[in-house]
């Protein structure tokens, strides 16, 4: 009400009179004059108030760009590779990332994940620009079960001090100082937004090296709020040691002793990289998402006649060893026939073609001679659900009808899993969970239908069945009834 009165006159009667249509003639000039400049500073500090509450947003960076300067050693498809590479350390804040079994795989086939490249010169050499595809790079980490730092991080303010010579410098954005520059290089490849004060007028009047040096906090606020940071870094450099200071909070809070700083003290000729490794861990690990769940670009792979436990591990394996597949999952386990679900990174034909490859399963034959591959959807029937002669007793152990109703469990699975064997990846129990449990297959996936080569390889001599051993045969009658 009080933006609307001048004097003894109220001009909200005025702005009620527009709204409801009465014309502007019949107003005198003045107080048409009077209500428009009232108006305008009205929207003035309607704006200001919008500032004031958005000034510490976020820095969103752009994780899925990369560069990478070509030298003589150097082919395109390696650039390529390194590209990848640097998006995936930005989007998931680790350097480890890259040793993902399921990272190298997708490095392979770094073409899929690519949805621009360009080529360009600087400082009279070649560089490869390469904008990624952000769905398809978040796809690859749910995959690689990675984590996810959003593109949405916290501003770091810079206030870097130099002692040399007993004197010490403040370093400026508009003053060209070498170790500013590797520092931010260094922040920009990892995706850690830092800036550093631009050292005009307003800077060099409101701050002194002295204070940043002696970690006066009251300056060190005032004149860090016209950045309107997310966090301050205070570093002090002196001969080969650097000390640093983060501080977590706003210029505001800034003299809330509740809440502590981090600190360090980093030597040696990498010391800048120890500390852009050191903040990028603490706040990718603070705001990292785990994206859960499964990739959409999967399929359903049906598997007849495994009729002994080390044919399933086996080919499991070589499942996990495809290039283009990313993981497998076991989704049901009835008889000697298994359902996998195998998460792609390439292409369904690409998979397709790699399967053929395998020298352990064939496509089953229709009786028509066509082709063993179903578009149509999956739906699970009720026919699918386990009964209670499928169930798995405790302690990892199956119970007589089991035996009898699920040919891959013939064999125990501990003989399977034992020491010499080289494929031992799943404990007894895990399989007997997989094999009782059958959730329905989702619809709308493509499934292939695929059998066990038989003879199609040679079986390792540890696992080589003897004649007459009975516990590695399918009749009924060869199995033990009284188990204990």
């Amino acid at each position: 009400m009080l933006f609307f009165v001048r004097g003894k006159q109220e001009y909200l009667p005025l702005w009620q009179g527009f709204l409801a249509g009465k014309p502007i003639v019949a107003y005198d000039r003045d107080t048409i004059v009077d209500v428009f400049w009232i108006t305008m500073r009205n929207f003035a500090c309607l704006i200001l108030l919008c500032l004031t509450f958005s000034g510490y947003a976020a820095t969103q960076v752009n994780i899925y760009r990369s560069e990478v300067t070509l030298d003589q050693e150097q082919d395109e498809s390696q650039a390529r590779i390194q590209g990848m590479e640097n998006v995936i350390i930005r989007a998931t804040g680790e350097q480890d990332a890259v040793n993902n079994p399921v990272v190298k795989k997708a490095l392979s086939q770094n073409r899929l994940y690519l949805s621009q490249i360009s080529y360009g010169q600087k400082d009279d050499q070649k560089i490869v620009k390469m904008q990624f595809s952000a769905k398809q790079i978040r796809t690859l980490l749910t995959q690689a079960q990675l984590p996810f730092w959003p593109v949405k991080r916290a501003t770091i303010l810079v206030w870097y001090v130099e002692d040399q010579n007993f004197q010490r410098h403040i370093a400026w954005e508009n003053v060209t100082n070498e170790n500013v520059q590797q520092l931010k290089q260094l922040a920009e490849k990892r995706g850690l937004p830092l800036i550093v004060p631009v050292g005009d007028f307003d800077d060099i009047t409101s701050i002194e090296a002295s204070d940043i040096w002696g970690e006066f906090l009251q300056p060190i606020r005032d004149a860090s709020e016209r950045y309107h940071p997310d966090a301050i870094l205070i570093i002090r450099a002196q001969s080969d040691t650097l000390n640093w200071k983060l501080y977590d909070q706003t210029p505001e809070k800034l003299l809330d002793i509740s809440v502590p700083p981090m600190s360090g003290s980093l030597s040696g000729d990498d010391e800048l990289a120890q500390l852009v490794n050191q903040l990028t861990q603490y706040y990718a690990k603070k705001n990292r998402v785990v994206v859960a769940g499964q990739s959409s670009h999967s399929m359903i792979l049906n598997v007849k006649h495994l009729s002994r436990a080390i044919h399933f591990f086996k080919l499991e394996q070589a499942l996990n060893q495809l290039s283009s597949v990313a993981s497998v999952d076991v989704i049901r386990i009835q008889g000697d026939e298994v359902t996998f679900r195998v998460h792609l990174l390439t292409t369904q034909e690409a998979f397709e073609q790699e399967l053929d490859s395998l020298n352990l399963i064939e496509r089953q034959p229709k009786p028509d001679g066509e082709e063993a591959f179903d578009k149509q959807p999956v739906v699970s029937s009720q026919a699918e659900q386990p009964t209670s002669s499928e169930e798995a007793a405790v302690d990892g152990t199956l119970s007589d009808e089991s035996f009898s109703d699920q040919p891959l469990s013939d064999q125990p699975l501990s003989e399977a899993h034992s020491p010499k064997d080289s494929m031992e990846k799943k404990s007894v129990n895990d399989v007997d969970s997989q094999a009782t449990v059958n959730p329905p297959v989702e619809t709308g996936q493509s499934s292939l239908q695929y059998q066990w080569r038989q003879r199609s390889v040679t079986e390792p001599s540890d696992d080589a069945p003897q004649a007459e051993d009975s516990r590695d045969t399918l009749s009924q009658s060869q199995i033990p009834q009284d188990t204990p």
